[in-house]
């Protein structure tokens, strides 16, 4: 008000640095020419530090022109309950458009940063975009350097708020370390194209795998199997094996060993000697001829040294036989509800094995790139005759391939194929004996080298993540606003580490010298143990997680090189962390 009380028209301005209100009075429209030069919006903030240095003198009004956003501090309504209590009529005008700014973006990436030469590799991620909702966009795997399309998915953009599913796959031929990255095309109009890309580098090896095959008599699944391993060669060399293959057949004459040079006359009497092996494939064998020392050295392999076991039903001995000895703990199904079917009952009803739920992204049984064509081929295979029937799975058991129309009791379908981790190792049921049949046909014939390659690559892929972190941090996308949540993706690399329990890690969250949060966590589901996402929002400017920072515009980046770790908890065990360096703030 003037001198004579007049009311006197102005611009009232609050600091928004976190200083003490500041007031600047001036004519009406004296404000035209401002630009927004702050990085944050505190509206909250802003009115109550206006109402608290009026300190006591009469107010008309306050006017507030804003899109109404609060990105830090107090709410507009908590400031607008002092005005109401000090009865200062407050008018707030909506400013700016309605619309958010359009953009798309690329989120969420989930990828294996290991693999072996011919193994299916998938990128997945979300696609989430505003306004262009019914837009069509392509999304390539490219590889950085050389910009070369590896795969490509053209992908209908959904309503905002909403993300639809990325998922491109390719089979590297070659080994190498492979900088690839996820890129979707630039939409006319895109606030920024930042957000259109994520990379990731994947490590490819091409290591020899150590293979002890064991079995009674030669039947034959072994038979086709063993010929299948001795033929494997490396794509970078065919004069080198792909598979270093130690064959024991129990039964064979004494002079077998002698004749073939992958042959082995009894299992391995010691501890060292079988830990030299990467997987033990345990056929229809005799226990008796591996002995105590033998089985409990078996459970060794897989619990302590970590191999992996893969164990084929067979008539004669396996899994039955094995009921009461070490090797009874290992299996993902109780012994004593195994039945199978008589030694001289007809074989004449077929069935095809079928991908179960979980099974149909688990990496061994990807023997086409495509989920529909993964099915169709599935479904097109020679059938089987003979099964063994586990209907009582132990916890934490997880079925890949069932049976089409036999169940168990509990009325879930019956199992075929089972996987399980036990310590730091991982075994595998096959419950029936019947899939050398797919290499008879010679259209399916390379699909059933797939089958067990890919199995067998699957139960190695540890040796592959030597040298790397036990834990694998990565965040949704790059940039944030301050307010927005962060979708932390936590992945064991080796999954032989990962907690047993599926419902996810807990992540500490913490910066050097500041106290620890607790994130929010889940489980991930698929066949996939290891994996877990934790949603965490971010802080107020100058507090951060581990792996984000504070840049100019209020937003944080995230993501990059390694950088000095920090703990990563799980209970009932600890696991080193892996680590992250943020990049330079953008």
């Amino acid at each position: 008000a003037n001198a004579e009380g007049a009311a006197v028209p102005g611009v009232i301005t609050a600091a928004t640095q976190g200083d003490a209100a500041s007031l600047e009075v001036g004519a009406a429209g004296g404000w035209l020419g401002w630009t927004a030069a702050d990085d944050a919006s505190r509206l909250g903030d802003g009115l109550f530090d206006v109402l608290q240095a009026q300190r006591g003198r009469p107010t008309a009004s306050v006017v507030v022109f804003s899109d109404g956003v609060t990105t830090e501090g107090r709410s507009l309504a908590e400031a607008a309950a002092l005005a109401g209590r000090r009865r200062v009529p407050l008018y707030c005008v909506g400013v700016g458009g309605e619309r958010p700014p359009q953009d798309i973006r690329l989120s969420d990436l989930a990828a294996d940063d290991t693999a072996f030469v011919g193994d299916l590799v998938v990128f997945q991620a979300s696609l989430s975009a505003s306004g262009y909702a019914g837009a069509k966009v392509k999304v390539r795997l490219v590889r950085q350097e050389s910009g070369a399309a590896l795969g490509e998915q053209m992908v209908t953009l959904p309503a905002d708020g909403r993300a639809a599913p990325v998922r491109i796959a390719f089979r590297p031929l070659g080994p190498g370390d492979f900088s690839l990255a996820l890129v979707a095309d630039t939409l006319a109009g895109e606030a920024t194209v930042l957000n259109n890309r994520l990379a990731r580098t994947v490590r490819v090896g091409e290591e020899t795998l150590r293979v002890l095959l064991v079995q009674a008599a030669p039947s034959y699944e072994f038979r086709y199997l063993r010929t299948l391993l001795q033929r494997q060669r490396k794509r970078s060399d065919a004069a080198e094996r792909a598979v270093a293959l130690t064959a024991v057949l129990q039964e064979a004459d004494a002079d077998y060993a002698s004749i073939d040079p992958d042959a082995s006359a009894a299992f391995p009497a010691t501890r060292d000697e079988l830990f030299r092996y990467d997987v033990v494939i345990l056929g229809d064998a005799d226990p008796s001829l591996i002995g105590p020392a033998g089985l409990a050295n078996l459970e060794a392999f897989v619990a302590e040294r970590g191999g992996g076991l893969i164990v084929c039903a067979g008539p004669l001995f396996t899994p039955q036989a094995f009921a009461g000895t070490r090797l009874a703990s290992l299996l993902p199904f109780d012994l004593e509800s195994v039945r199978t079917p008589a030694p001289d009952a007809p074989l004449e009803t077929a069935f095809q094995p079928r991908l179960a739920p979980l099974g149909t992204a688990a990496a061994p049984l990807q023997l086409e790139d495509s989920p529909d064509r993964n099915q169709r081929v599935w479904s097109q295979l020679p059938p089987w005759y003979w099964f063994a029937a586990a209907p009582d799975l132990r916890p934490g058991a997880r079925v890949l391939l069932e049976h089409p129309s036999r169940v168990a009791p509990h009325g879930q379908p019956l199992p075929l194929l089972v996987s399980q981790f036990v310590g730091a190792g991982h075994v595998v049921a096959q419950l029936g004996d019947d899939s050398w049949r797919w290499s008879r046909i010679p259209e399916t014939e390379p699909l059933y080298v797939r089958y067990w390659m890919q199995l067998l690559r699957w139960l190695s892929r540890s040796r592959l993540a030597g040298g790397r972190g036990a834990v694998q941090l990565t965040t949704d996308r790059e940039q944030y606003e301050t307010t927005d949540s962060v979708r932390v993706r936590v992945r064991f690399v080796d999954s032989r580490l990962a907690p047993s329990a599926d419902d996810g890690a807990v992540v500490l969250v913490q910066r050097a010298g500041g106290p620890a949060m607790r994130a929010a966590r889940r489980g991930e589901d698929g066949p996939q143990r290891g994996s877990c996402r934790c949603i965490r929002p971010l802080m107020r400017r100058g507090v951060c997680p581990p792996c984000l920072r504070v840049g100019p515009g209020g937003r944080r980046r995230a993501g990059g090189d390694p950088a000095p770790p920090w703990g990563h908890h799980a209970t009932p065990d600890a696991y080193e962390s892996g680590s992250r360096r943020v990049k330079q703030p953008v």
